[in-house]
Formats: structure tokens, C-alpha cells, sequence
């Protein structure tokens, strides 16, 4: 059997590279040091609880045949590994059931064989985190309470938890607690340049934490300078762009107001963006034209922009300048609501027990919750052997990818 490599989704083979194994079976070294104490015998072993990153090399061959183009082929490999930006999972077929992280940061020598352009040696050189992860440990498992999760490695492994709902979740005597902290509400009322946003704590806002807006309303006033007779709105749909915000419409309707004056009413039924970060939504109609009493027309294209600044206190901000020489008001804008609370987000809570953070992804987004999840002092593991796992009938489930390694 030839063996191969697949690196970041590279594969060896399709460029007819193959690889042996001398070089994957070695093991990474402690971090420890030795201190030589005065008037003690032997040395003091200093181990720092952690491995070394390691390099692994692959020997690789590559021959050409009726089929093959040597020149295409390597260029080709050399192209797809250096593309590879930092870690990648490194898998090869003599250790199909595990893989390493890997970085490929070296070169590649190729040496092609005397008498033969057509075939060549070359080592494949990574810088690998010392883990060996089992591919077993990437899989979810949920976990009933009181139930157990059996780690079946030498060494402590680091796990992703994915938990529904709030309370506190205990792992093998590490508790986890998902507090269900809400932000308030949010209401926006017609300020001097537009609607300011009001009555939250914002001292339990964290950048990044999302806002989210329902059942809002918009209620757009034009005035034109001369008597209306008629408006006609283009028919098509209302074009929205989006700049690190979302908006949902449900739609819009027209209605004349006095002689100069036409109400153009936005069901804006949810709006999403997220504290810290600059947000822009501008919403534009099909044109539409305006028929005065003398028969006489313009059109315009009506519009208006939403704009979340960070920097100040949180406003929409309506723009009076799209297009067309009128002008307009924004009022009746309702109540509508924010809530970063993790019952308002949707489930589930991630806790990354590997670097202590706690998010949700929300529409794409990560979305931090440090400021609703207490992981305490040590980050939570799995032992080697059996691990309990209990947890508050507030939460409904506990899904646990374990990340299994070794050495």
C-alpha cells in the first residue's frame, strides 16, 4: 500500500506524491528544566505541565508515468501546501483514526533523481502542536444529568461543551455556571437627528454582545414645495443595504398627507447589530414619482438610513440627503426591543474549555458571553477514566465534543 498525506484539505496523491513513514512516530518533549540546588543531591526537575511543539517530516517520492506531468504536478503541490496559512489538520494514512495541528512553514527542496527528470525525492517538514487528536474526540455526545463521559486517553483533555438553556453545569467537579443576564430594554423614541436609543444597563453590554430590535416601525414624512396631485411607487422591492447589521422588512405602504405631503410607513420587523461595532442599514424604494397639481413631475428615489455609532450613545440616525431636493421627519417610531440575555439568543451556549471563553453564534456571528458565564479559576477537563456530569433541570441538554488526544 502507498501511503499519503492530507494537509488543509491537500491531499498528496492527487499530485502522485507519495510519502513513508519515518518520521511520524516520534514523540514530542516535555517543557521541563533542571535546577542544580547547593547541598542537595541529584537535580530538581522543574516540569511546567506542558509539551513542546514538534517536527514532523514526511519522505516523499514522486515518478512519473504515462500520465503523470512531473513539472505540473510538483508545481502544483508546492503551490497548494504554501498556500496553508497557520495550523492546519494534518492526517496520514498510517494513523487514520488521528491527526495532528500543523503549520507548514519551511520549504520544499526537491531533488530530482540522476538519469531522470522524471522522478524525485523531497521531505514535507511541519511544525505540529504535540497533540495527537483522536478522531473520535470531535464528535458531540450528549450527556443525560447524572450521566458519565469516559475519557479513554492518559491525559487530561479540554472540551467544547454546546449547553441549552441557563443554570450551572458540573463536569467531572468543575462547575460551569450560564447565568441569564439581560441587558433591559431598549426603547427608541424620535430624538433631535433621528431615534436615541434608552433605558438599558449598559454597564452589562460587552462589544460584540448583539442588540436586537422587534416589531419596530417607520413612519417617513415627506414635504415637497408644491401642491401633490398624485404619487405613484414604482412597483419591485425596497432595496436594503446592510453594513455590519441585519434587517428583516415585512413591507411598506404609502398614504397622501394634506396637499404636500405623503407618510411612507416601513414595518421593520427585526433589526440586529451588534454593541461596539459601527452599523449602517439604508433602505431605498423603487423611485417613486410625484404628480403636482399642475401636472408637472419628479421623481425621486426615497430612502432613509439607520446608523448605530459606538462611539456615543446608541442612535438611528435618518439621512435627509439620498436623493431629491425634500425633506423629512421620523416619527412614530414605537417601541421596540434589545436583549443580550442568553435566553433571548437562542441556544446553544458554547464553552470552550480549552481557552475559557464562552459565545453563541448568532446569525453568523460570534457573539462573546464572558459576562454571563463563570468558569472559575481552572479551566474545566476531562480525566482519563469516568467523568460525571450533573446539571439544574433549568437546562434541557449538554453536548460535549471531548477532544481526545495523545501523544
Amino acid at each position: 500500500m502507498v501511503n499519503t498525506i492530507t494537509f488543509g484539505g491537500v491531499t498528496s496523491s492527487t499530485y502522485d506524491i507519495y510519502i513513508s513513514g519515518e518520521g511520524v512516530w516520534s514523540a514530542p518533549a516535555r517543557d521541563a528544566e533542571t535546577v542544580t540546588i547547593p547541598g542537595r543531591n541529584g537535580a530538581f526537575v522543574h516540569d511546567k505541565g506542558r509539551f513542546e511543539n514538534i517536527e514532523v517530516t514526511y519522505p516523499a517520492f514522486i515518478v512519473k508515468d504515462n500520465n503523470t506531468n512531473f513539472t505540473t504536478k510538483i508545481d502544483g503541490f508546492r503551490n497548494a501546501l504554501a498556500s496553508q496559512v497557520g495550523y492546519q489538520k494534518l492526517v496520514d494514512t498510517f494513523h487514520t483514526d488521528e491527526y495532528r495541528m500543523a503549520a507548514f512553514i519551511g520549504g520544499l527542496e526537491v531533488k530530482p533523481i540522476l538519469y531522470n527528470d522524471h522522478a524525485a525525492t523531497f521531505d514535507i517538514t511541519f511544525t505540529c502542536k504535540p497533540q495527537r487528536f483522536l478522531t473520535t474526540g470531535d464528535t458531540a455526545v450528549t450527556v443525560a444529568n447524572n450521566g458519565t463521559i469516559t475519557n479513554p486517553t492518559l491525559f487530561d483533555s479540554h472540551p467544547l461543551l454546546a449547553v441549552k438553556g441557563n443554570g450551572t453545569v458540573t463536569m467531572n467537579g468543575f462547575p460551569i455556571v450560564l447565568n441569564n443576564v439581560g441587558i433591559g430594554t431598549i426603547t427608541l423614541n424620535e430624538g433631535g437627528q433621528g431615534w436615541v436609543a434608552y433605558g438599558y444597563d449598559d454597564s452589562l453590554i460587552n462589544n460584540n454582545d448583539p442588540l436586537y430590535m422587534s416589531s419596530a416601525k417607520a413612519v417617513i414624512s415627506y414635504t415637497f414645495s408644491d401642491p401633490i396631485k398624485s404619487v405613484t411607487v414604482n412597483p419591485g422591492d425596497v432595496s436594503v443595504t446592510k453594513s455590519n447589521a441585519d434587517l428583516y422588512m415585512s413591507g411598506y405602504s404609502t398614504q397622501r398627507v394634506g396637499t404636500r405631503g405623503v407618510d411612507f410607513n416601513f414595518s421593520l420587523f427585526q433589526m440586529s447589530f451588534l454593541a461596539g461595532t459601527s452599523a449602517t442599514i439604508e433602505i431605498k424604494m423603487n423611485p417613486v414619482t410625484i404628480t403636482y397639481t399642475d401636472d408637472s413631475s419628479d421623481t425621486y428615489q426615497i430612502g432613509f438610513r439607520l446608523v448605530y455609532n459606538p462611539l456615543s450613545d446608541p442612535q438611528f440616525i435618518g439621512n435627509r440627503n439620498i436623493n431629491g431636493s425634500y425633506s423629512y421627519n421620523i416619527y412614530d417610531a414605537g417601541t421596540i426591543t434589545a436583549d443580550s440575555s442568553i435566553s433571548a439568543l437562542g441556544n446553544p451556549t458554547y464553552i470552550d474549555c480549552d481557552i475559557g471563553e464562552a459565545y453563541k453564534i448568532v446569525n453568523d456571528n460570534y457573539v462573546s458571553l464572558d459576562n454571563a458565564v463563570e468558569i472559575g479559576s481552572s479551566l474545566p477537563v476531562l480525566s482519563s477514566g469516568s467523568n460525571t456530569v450533573t446539571y439544574e433541570n433549568t437546562i434541557t441538554e449538554v453536548k460535549i465534543t471531548p477532544r481526545w488526544w495523545k501523544i
